[in-house]
């Protein structure tokens, strides 16, 4: 394992029971219900142009930390197969699972992303959210995957977007060990390069998501609003400084 894996891993093994925990404050929980909401009607899109319903599809949650996504794809009626290469993320992820009873739709695994140990062409979708910017090969990494899908199904990606609220706050303001941005038409190169892939839709997340010192002073500033004021701001941001903090893709296996 690379010295920049090695980093990331320790970073997140450290935090498995705490990383994605918003509840507690408006901005975070705000943030979570706008942008996960866009990552479903992303999955019922596919689902639609597939004609077929989610239940009991297979889907690999690429990168499922402590499995905060993999519990929403559960409760979808979806098949998870949750893969992660931090030992203390897998162990939170199939925990929440237990607790959350989902456990009989979710099946854990640690496993370095370039290297699944999976036969070609068995998932019917597979996402990755908050996991491009952590990967040293992210074009290795979505060829290997695209190899995975099932023709005619698809992959769900986001991607953070260079210069953007949180690149800019991050860089200016905060820390990392490895998190990288993209350029907005990234995605658009590589699938256009792997050309099994098309892509279907795009949507940008939110435009107001900082981080490092800058997001926890917002907030706390944003703990006297509400979601409607939230709601304004992002949208007063997208017609100002209109770079979004991310993009989520829906890509698809071109059926053959």
């Amino acid at each position: 394992m690379n010295k920049v894996k090695i980093k990331i891993r320790r970073k997140y093994n450290s935090e498995g029971d705490t990383y994605g925990v918003s509840n507690k404050y408006l901005y975070h929980r705000w943030s979570w219900n706008r942008v996960s909401q866009k990552m479903l009607n992303l999955l019922f899109f596919g689902a639609k142009i597939k004609g077929k319903k989610l239940l009991n599809e297979i889907l690999l949650d690429a990168g499922c930390g402590n499995g905060r996504w993999s519990q929403l794809y559960a409760g979808l009626g979806l098949q998870v197969i949750g893969v992660d290469f931090a030992p203390n993320m897998m162990k939170a992820a199939i925990k929440r699972a237990i607790i959350h009873s989902y456990a009989e739709k979710f099946s854990g695994l640690l496993a370095d992303l370039e290297y699944l140990p999976f036969k070609d062409s068995i998932f019917d979708y597979i996402c990755l959210y908050g996991v491009m910017e952590h990967l040293p090969n992210p074009e290795k990494v979505i060829i290997a995957l695209s190899k995975l899908l099932k023709s005619g199904g698809f992959l769900l990606i986001d991607v953070p977007i260079s210069l953007g609220f949180s690149h800019l706050t991050l860089r200016l303001f905060g820390y990392h060990p490895y998190y990288r941005f993209f350029h907005n038409n990234y995605i658009e190169k590589l699938v256009s390069e792997v050309k099994c892939l098309k892509i279907e839709r795009k949507e940008p997340t939110i435009y107001i998501w900082t981080c490092g010192l800058v997001n926890w002073i917002i907030t706390f500033i944003v703990e006297r609003l509400n979601v409607r004021i939230l709601d304004k701001l992002d949208k007063f941001i997208q017609h100002v400084y209109k770079i979004p903090c991310g993009m989520l893709y829906l890509i698809r296996k071109i059926p053959t």
